[in-house]
């Protein structure tokens, strides 16, 4: 019997750990909707200011948060179904990681000309600094998760990883 191939375990860890990241974002996002934390939604907020200005970046943000729930939902199951090596979870997975790449792609460069370049225009000093910094931040992470997405959806897609899945009467579970 041969053992789970190891990177099917270490995904459907770092996979569970994203699961629980996208839980955290979407309670902040509750409480800043229910506005539980009033300096979250206040006018000094250039983010709550540009969502109020402009219903398009608004929907986005909101359907967004919603279908990237569902996604979280999605990967959460399809990594606890890999780790039992189930054909399901592996396409499931796959299917996340496609999400995952596109939206982050589309996402980040909405943000950069609707939030980051109106608010550019609007600061100076070391805010725009920090601005500057922040932009950079969003892009790096932005790049890491696109390439943590592809890695995954490759990984999972090599012949001995298919072909555990396929068969994993012939592979150690646990």
């Amino acid at each position: 019997m041969q053992k789970r191939p190891t990177c099917v375990t270490v995904f459907a860890v770092i996979d569970i750990i994203l699961c629980a990241l996208g839980v955290l974002g979407m309670a902040m996002y509750v409480v800043m909707q229910l506005d539980l934390i009033p300096q979250m939604n206040s006018d000094e907020n250039p983010t709550m200011k540009l969502m109020e200005e402009n219903p398009a970046y608004n929907l986005f943000v909101q359907v967004g948060t919603y279908v990237g729930f569902v996604a979280t939902v999605a990967l959460l199951c399809g990594a606890i179904g890999m780790l039992m090596l189930r054909n399901w979870a592996r396409l499931t997975v796959i299917g996340w990681s496609v999400y995952t790449i596109i939206m982050t792609i589309f996402g980040t460069v909405l943000n950069h000309f609707l939030m980051f370049m109106p608010m550019l225009e609007d600061t100076q000093g070391s805010e725009k600094i920090g601005l500057q910094f922040g932009m950079v931040l969003a892009i790096g992470f932005g790049l890491i998760y696109i390439a943590y997405a592809a890695l995954q959806m490759f990984m999972l897609t090599r012949p001995k990883v298919v072909d555990a899945f396929a068969n994993p009467m012939n592979h150690q579970i646990i």
